[in-house]
């Protein structure tokens, strides 16, 4: 048997849902429109039984005037609660960032260790550079794409037991072989910057966007005690 929600038309929630209403459906026989007016909000409600008006959201707080009555019935499974609805997308929200940074945690353990030696030569070469030379691919000068190619092809997360450490390691060889104008990132900013440039590396299908890649990996990453 067809359930009775789908047989007849939905009316329109009141303030487009954004009150916690529910719908009130007329089982009488009176063709004729009446009013019910809400003991509460003084809201009036108009019904009769023609399958277009039969139907009508109520405020919860006006049930009381629909309750008991045998020509009148709650469909409770019709709520719309606001603060609910509100508090499930949050939810969901929450389990999608914590699905997105599950991957980006499973992403970082791949590491092949190949591409940690970059940075000295990088930090070498920064000041030399001539503005406007080309050198490679152009996408892959940040320190983006550096850092995924450390992680991507050099290996540097097997050299530590999280993530987290690698990135905190890199962050801290940085920090104490920049130049004195050199000017390092927030160590917060990394996870993010890796990611951005593995998109591009993906969206591209190429092995590694930094333009020196291969390099040698520091001696001081490839340490198992924090540098």
């Amino acid at each position: 048997m067809q359930d009775e929600n789908q047989k007849q038309p939905l009316p329109a929630p009141i303030d487009e849902g954004r009150v916690v209403q529910v719908i009130v459906e007329y089982t009488g026989e009176k063709l004729g429109a009446f009013t019910m007016r809400g003991p509460s909000s003084g809201r009036e409600y108009r019904f009769d039984a023609s399958p277009w008006h039969r139907r009508n959201y109520v405020l919860v707080d006006d049930l009381g005037r629909f309750q008991g009555r045998l020509d009148f019935r709650i469909l409770q499974n019709t709520l719309i609660d606001p603060e609910v609805a509100e508090r499930e997308r949050r939810e969901r929200e929450l389990a999608d960032l914590r699905k997105q940074l599950a991957e980006l945690e499973e992403q970082h353990t791949r590491v092949i260790p190949e591409v940690v030696q970059v940075v000295r030569q990088h930090l070498s070469k920064r000041s030399r550079r001539t503005p406007g030379k080309a050198s490679g691919r152009a996408p892959g000068r940040g320190l983006g794409a550096l850092l995924d190619c450390w992680m991507n092809c050099g290996g540097v997360g097997e050299y530590f037991r999280t993530p987290r450490e690698a990135c905190d390691a890199i962050y801290g060889y940085l920090l104490d072989r920049a130049a004195p104008d050199g000017q390092i990132p927030p160590r917060a900013r990394f996870p993010s910057m890796r990611s951005d440039a593995k998109r591009k590396r993906e969206l591209t299908d190429v092995k590694c966007l930094w333009h020196c890649h291969p390099e040698a990996v520091p001696n001081a990453l490839t340490r198992k005690t924090p540098i």
